[in-house]
């Protein structure tokens, strides 16, 4: 049987990496009992589309046995010479792998049988442990047994950097975004601010205007009340001086003074009118200005919020697109310093 420690030592491979260490054809994992198996290909495709889960494989031979690579359940056929003898405390006889294994590959990848040969992905090689690797570096270049010490080996490290430089990246993007926003409200607020003190000093101006034109009117009209009543008394006095009742150079003078201050009057409330709609227009051409600079201060408003937003979507995913061509170029430079120190190995 495998050793524990054999078992643990795939637990960091992932899925696809898993499947091909089954046996006898087993190269797909599915849920079998509810726990992930070793099944071949058909069977795979039986579960996929008929859903079917556990109930046919119980019949098979070999259900139940485990598989010494992964330590997960396998449902190996009878006629898989690779599997036959069940004896699993004897490693030479139970789970017998290939007379042609490289050293190591009893607990990971066996090249020759799995396939895998030369130059492979940073995901697959960093999957491997220690020994993984050595096994199928000496299998791929026939590195000597003590090889190793001439491997870095892969590292975490800059990819942490990586990350944490990304994250500064996004972190200062989202201070400026919040930044350049609370700019623009403050300025939106003073243009309101600024607003109410504009319609205000409008009012102001036209309660003035109003009130001038108010007692304007009022003055010239008393005086030319007071005017009318002194040219009946001088009339009056007039007439009694010359001892005729109705004199007529008195009467038509009178009536001549009274036109005249009648017409001063008409041109008084005239004016007093067209004032009062001048006052009028200039505060309605004042509060027409004072709303179009509202409007001008919410659209600049939503248009720099939209701004500030596109400009932090913008810098996100070129800080995205810069932590993924520097992890490319880490992983690339990791592999091609693999092969350098495989290159460099003495012989």
């Amino acid at each position: 049987m495998a050793t524990n420690r054999n078992i643990v030592a795939t637990r960091k491979l992932n899925k696809k990496n898993k499947a091909r260490l089954g046996r006898g054809g087993d190269t797909k994992i599915r849920k079998v009992d509810g726990k992930d198996s070793h099944v071949n290909a058909l069977e795979a495709y039986l579960i996929d589309v008929y859903r079917k889960a556990g109930e046919e494989y119980t019949k098979r031979v070999g259900s139940g046995a485990t598989n010494p690579l992964t330590g997960m359940p396998e449902y190996h056929t009878e006629e898989s010479q690779q599997h036959k003898h069940a004896d699993e405390n004897d490693p030479n006889s139970a789970y017998l792998l290939p007379a042609n294994t490289p050293k190591g590959y009893e607990i990971g990848y066996v090249a020759e049988d799995k396939g895998i040969t030369g130059r492979q992905s940073y995901e697959t090689l960093s999957g491997m442990d220690e020994g993984m690797l050595e096994s199928y570096l000496q299998g791929e270049f026939g590195m000597a047994d003590d090889s190793m010490q001439y491997i870095e080996g892969f590292k975490e490290e800059p990819f942490g950097f990586l990350g944490e430089q990304q994250d500064l990246t996004t972190g200062r993007a989202l201070e400026t975004k919040e930044f350049t926003e609370k700019g623009l409200l403050a300025s939106k607020e003073a243009a309101g601010r600024e607003a109410e003190v504009a319609t205000a000093g409008i009012g102001e101006t036209y309660r003035g205007a109003r009130e001038s034109l108010g007692m304007e009117f009022t003055a010239g009209s008393r005086a030319i009340g007071q005017s009318m009543t002194q040219a009946r008394t001088g009339a009056e006095t007039a007439a009694a001086k010359s001892g005729f009742a109705r004199s007529g150079t008195v009467t038509g003078a009178l009536g001549q003074q009274m036109k005249t201050l009648t017409q001063d009057y008409g041109q008084l409330q005239k004016g007093r009118t067209q004032g009062m709609a001048g006052a009028g227009r200039r505060a309605d051409i004042g509060l027409a200005g004072v709303a179009a600079g509202q409007k001008t201060a919410a659209e600049t408003y939503a248009l720099g919020m939209e701004g500030a937003a596109a400009d932090y979507d913008f810098s996100i995913a070129g800080a995205d697109l810069d932590f993924r061509q520097a992890e490319y170029l880490e992983k690339k430079r990791q592999l091609d310093e693999l092969y350098d120190d495989v290159g460099a190995i003495p012989t």
